[in-house]
């Protein structure tokens, strides 16, 4: 159990389950929450890996993180297990508007998830574009925050691409996942700096570049992520060689996502 996790009570942002149907990867439930006991970490915000651009494919694999956001309010009632999970929806912003907005409200109301996911590269839409602006007014009409995959997939996945639904919707906390991923750092700073709103997802990224965002940032802009189960224990081990003070540590493990989210506090 890396030593962060027995200090703060870290929750990952990026978490996936299911099978992709674009990356051919997949999780089970039993996978992903393994890694989780091993690391000790507190909780975790799952999104579906890309589903099919079917409605029922896309309700499916909602409902099956739903199925374990429930699992998970039962084992600590009952003592099972100290974790707490949370939902992602991820809808193809290219069904029609209603179809997509009804999901979404589904997602929200019913199911009570927490945030909007837009893929630019798996499903082909620029941020800025009308479909994928109408993911952000989405969010903004449910008042969640909405997930961004930046870095790979350009030019759709620049980060520079969501400064202008960010800033058009200046209520409605934006998470650029990756960070730019390495090669669009100073892109994805950059966008932070010019949006309140904006905040950078470190999964993936470089140790220095990390480093760079909260030097440049602040911690309160920064928030902790794996995007794969196996890959959890690797992202604490980089903070954890980043040797910030407390108040940095937690505002990066948590307290960042929380307030961004509206997700209770938790303790450790």
């Amino acid at each position: 159990m890396n030593t962060l996790t027995t200090r703060f009570s870290v929750i990952d942002a990026h978490a996936h389950l299911g099978e992709d149907c674009v990356y051919d990867v997949a999780e089970t439930e039993e996978e992903l929450v393994s890694w989780y006991d091993r690391t000790g970490v507190k909780g975790m915000v799952v999104q579906p890996y890309i589903p099919r651009p079917t409605l029922p494919d896309i309700t499916s694999a909602h409902d099956r993180i739903h199925k374990l956001c429930r699992e998970a309010n039962v084992w600590r009632r009952q003592g099972i297990r100290d974790l707490w999970i949370w939902g992602m929806a991820s809808i193809h912003p290219h069904l029609p508007w209603a179809m997509y907005e009804e999901e979404a409200r589904r997602c929200v109301k019913d199911l009570g998830f927490v945030a909007l996911k837009l893929h630019p590269l798996a499903y082909g839409c620029n941020p800025k574009s009308r479909d994928g602006m109408h993911v952000f007014e989405t969010a903004a009409s449910l008042k969640i925050a909405v997930m961004v995959h930046t870095g790979t997939g350009i030019p759709f996945s620049d980060c520079l691409n969501v400064e202008v639904p960010a800033k058009s919707n200046p209520s409605t906390p934006v998470i650029l996942a990756h960070g730019g991923a390495n090669f669009f750092t100073d892109a994805a700073i950059e966008t932070a700096k010019r949006c309140d709103n904006v905040f950078l997802e470190t999964s993936w990224c470089g140790i220095h570049h990390i480093r760079k965002m909260i030097r440049i940032l602040g911690a309160q802009k920064i928030i902790f992520a794996s995007d794969h189960g196996d890959n959890l224990p690797v992202e604490l081990e980089k903070y954890e060689t980043l040797h910030l003070t407390d108040e940095q540590y937690e505002w990066c493990l948590s307290r960042t996502l929380q307030e961004a989210l509206r997700l209770p506090k938790i303790s450790n």
